[in-house]
């Protein structure tokens, strides 16, 4: 499978899981006979999160502007084309600072300490307990028994806490 075909693939995955898992009852009305060109179920039930190698199948490293991680990735293997992709993008988004920061001192505590929890894989939306989605994620899981939980890990609204603790403690963990 070429580089393009593996991105196709992978994105072809997400909008599957995404679509499967807010439109179930709309799905199971398509009659066998209807062509569709989406993935099955199984696949999306395998969906997991990319290691390093599998990462760079889906990037176009062709792009003249990642001609450095293709590089590094081709003479010094996956760690030095991580550390280059890296480093690509903090170029591109260096030092990015909030200009409407509306948030608390306290509430940038609160945000390293839910940024830590994610970093334990420990998610936690709206009225519902956190919720541990183990050591390999299941993008798919619904602890809360509510699309909306679901809907919402997909939107990355956890992402925010995520940078503020960052922008806070300047730790990349």
């Amino acid at each position: 499978m070429s580089k393009r075909e593996n991105r196709r693939h992978f994105i072809q995955k997400i909008g599957m899981m995404t679509l499967a898992a807010g439109s179930n009852r709309l799905l199971s009305g398509i009659s066998p006979e209807t062509s569709v060109d989406l993935i099955s179920s199984d696949e999306v039930t395998g969906l997991n999160s990319l290691s390093p190698e599998n990462l760079f199948l889906v990037l176009d490293l062709d792009l003249p502007e990642l001609a450095a991680v293709k590089n590094a990735l081709e003479k010094k293997g996956y760690e030095a084309g991580l550390a280059a992709l890296l480093t690509f993008y903090r170029k591109q988004y260096p030092n990015v600072i909030k200009q409407d920061d509306d948030f608390s001192p306290s509430d940038k505590r609160n945000s390293v300490s839910i940024a830590e929890n994610l970093e334990k894989h420990i998610f936690q939306w709206g009225p519902y307990a956190p919720a541990s989605y183990g050591k390999d994620i299941d993008w798919a899981a619904d602890p809360a028994g509510d699309i909306e939980w679901v809907a919402a890990v997909y939107r990355f609204y956890w992402a925010i806490d995520l940078a503020d603790a960052y922008e806070l403690t300047g730790d990349e963990r």
